[in-house]
This record gives C-alpha cells, structure tokens and sequence, in this order.
C-alpha cells in the first residue's frame, strides 16, 4: 500500500479514551472518539473509515476540542484533517476483513479468533454478555472449582511506564468465588442466550475424581469446549497451582480424568513456570487434551514497600508471590508459543495463545507463531 502512516499514539497521549466521550457529543457530525481510540491500537485503516467522505472540518472552530476534558491537550481538529489523507481507494474493506477472520476450535466454528481470556475479565454473565453483544466470538469463564472461594482485597497491582500507561500487572487472585451450582447456571444461561458463541469452561480439581466431575457437570451445562488450568500461580493448597503444569506426570493424569468425563474438545492451560513446555504439553495430548493455551501468568513479586518488606498488593500489611501479566510479558508469551509452534509432536493440536494482547499486531504476532485463537485480558484490563 502506498499510504504512509499519518498519526500515531505519540500525537494523541493526551486523549484518555473517554466513554460517550464529550468531543463527539460536542461534535455531532463525526464519531472523533472511535476514530481516536481506532488511532490508540495502531489502526488507522479502521480510523479512517469512521470518516465521513466530506470532512466537516476545515471551517469548523472545533467545538471538540472546547469539550475536551484536557482541554487544549489534545489536536482533534487536526487528528482528523491527517486521517482523512489515507487515499479511499486504500482502505480495506471492514465487512470483507470481518469474513476473514472466521476460524475454529477443534472444529467448532468461531466469527473471530478472539475470546475473553479467563481472568477477572470473564467471571460473570454480565461481563460474557457484554462481550458477545461487542462481538467478541467466546469467553473462557473464570476458572470453576469445588473448593470455597474468598478473595483478599486489594488483589491487584501495576507497574507503569514513563506515560503512566501500565506495563505490568500482578494479580493475587484465585478461581470463582461464586458457587459451583451457580456457575453451573451462567453456563446454560450464556448458551441459551447466545448459542453461537463460544463458551470455553476452565476448571481446577484437587484430584481425578474432582476433574472427572467438573468436565462432567461443565459439558452438561452447555460448555463448548473445556480449558484444564494446571497453571494458576496463586493457588497455594496441595495439588493445585502451577506446580502441577510442572509436573507432566500430574498434567496427563488430570487430563485423562477430565477426559473421562466429556467427550467435547478439551485444552490444557500450561505453566510458564518451567523452562521449556514441551514436554508437560505431550503429556496433556497422551492424556486425551486436543489442544493447549499458554501461557498464563509468571510468579512474580512487585513493589516492595520499604518500610512494611511487604509487595503490593498488601493486604493488611501482608502479601504473596502472585501471577505477573500485561504488556511486559508478551515476549515470553510468545517464546512459549513459538516452542508449541514448532514441535512436530504437536502438530494439529490447537494452540490458544494469550500473554499481553493489546492491540491487533499483538494478536498477529500469536497468530503468526501458532495460534489457532486467542485470548484476551490485558486489553480490557486496559481499557474496558
């Protein structure tokens, strides 16, 4: 293409992404607000088609920029006149790109590679709903258990960068707090009311007999496919945690009870708390898994606080090693992906890639190195 790149995040720093944002509202002509967030995650293609072809701008005082909460900050006028440039015969089409991306997992048609990753993002029905109506092609739930689940408060911290963006993020947070009965129920209610999209059950057992009925009871739910967590970081009690995906003698027993219990697809969510993931990733496919996701989050400890010793998040002056996530772990997302990638013993299994995913060209580059779909949190930790 001969388009050269008009403007990028640098030009517009100040802009905060407001929800029902008042430079549009001021506005009423163009949707200057979706254009700018377009801007944020390096789609300017997609920026401008949110242009009208007759830009209202050129004799407009910029009502925009008056309504702007940082007032002054940020050059809409401008923003838009540079975005308008891009040549109409070069910009792709947006409904032949969406046809495109349609894939499967396991056989099981997807609109979209793109799912809710299972995290504090996709623990609710609310949360799943609001995604699919947005359009995005499935959830894997909040990981469901029998055990009774209490969060601790606060349960997350964030490094940021030189721009207060966040590049890191710790987590201390556990599975589902809700029942399992109830969890049970979001399952059918998610299926009943959108039953083309993909619902991915992720579940934890303490032992064989607890993940044969968790397969069980997910698949009977309406579960489309099912995601072993052997990789949890913050789960301390015997059995569990992401010592188990350290273990590939524990990844194939679990896998084969989970197995035992369902006949739908099932994907083993690996460690990256190991050195290679190879060998724990065999042993889920000699367990019966058909693919796998990787990676979850990295044992880490952040901020210490010098006067109390203790990381944040505290939570009563106390905290815990906890699971590192966000932008600054992608590059070793994609490490493990490129492993699963390339191993010949693997091949045709699905590789469900997630690690830091923010904007398109960090899902391409998942996608590029073996991924069949992938899965998101950082993004809407960002950004809602």
């Amino acid at each position: 293409m001969g388009y050269e790149r008009k403007i990028s995040r640098n030009d517009m720093m100040n802009c905060v992404l407001c929800e029902d944002a008042p430079c549009a509202r001021a506005c009423g002509r163009i949707a200057c607000d979706r254009a700018l967030r377009s801007v944020w995650f390096d789609n300017e293609e997609g920026a401008a088609r949110k242009l009208p072809k007759v830009l209202p701008c050129e004799e407009c005082d910029a009502p925009c920029e008056k309504a702007c909460i940082r007032q002054g900050k940020v050059a809409i006028k401008e923003l838009m006149k540079k975005l308008h440039e891009l040549p109409e015969e070069e910009r792709t089409d947006g409904e032949a790109v969406q046809s495109k991306l349609r894939t499967n997992i396991c056989g099981i048609p997807l609109e979209n590679p793109f799912l809710l990753s299972s995290s504090v993002v996709a623990s609710t029905y609310e949360m799943c709903a609001r995604a699919f109506d947005m359009g995005w092609a499935g959830a894997a739930f909040k990981t469901v258990c029998f055990m009774d689940i209490h969060e601790a408060s606060p349960r997350f911290s964030a490094i940021k960068g030189d721009n207060r963006t966040i590049i890191g993020f710790k987590n201390i947070e556990q599975l589902s707090d809700h029942a399992l009965a109830e969890n049970m129920e979001i399952f059918t209610r998610l299926k009943k009311d959108y039953p083309n999209k993909f619902l991915l059950a992720s579940i934890m057992g303490r032992n064989e007999e607890e993940w044969e009925i968790l397969s069980r009871m997910s698949a009977e739910a309406g579960a489309d496919a099912l995601e072993l967590n052997f990789s949890c970081p913050n789960m301390a009690e015997d059995g569990l945690e992401s010592d188990v995906g350290q273990i590939p003698e524990l990844v194939e027993k679990y896998t084969r009870a989970a197995r035992s219990g369902c006949s739908i697809p099932i994907l083993a969510k690996l460690t990256p708390n190991t050195g290679t993931m190879s060998e724990a990733a065999l042993a889920a496919k000699r367990g019966g898994a058909d693919g796998l996701a990787a990676i979850n989050t990295i044992k880490s400890v952040v901020n210490v606080n010098p006067h109390t010793y203790a990381s944040a998040p505290s939570v009563r002056g106390k905290s815990s090693v906890g699971g590192y996530s966000g932008t600054a772990v992608k590059p070793i997302a994609l490490r493990f992906i490129a492993e699963l990638g390339k191993n010949p013993e693997l091949k045709g299994m699905h590789i469900s890639g997630m690690g830091g995913v923010e904007t398109w060209k960090d899902a391409l580059e998942f996608l590029l190195l073996g991924a069949g779909s992938i899965q998101v949190t950082t993004a809407v930790m960002q950004y809602g």
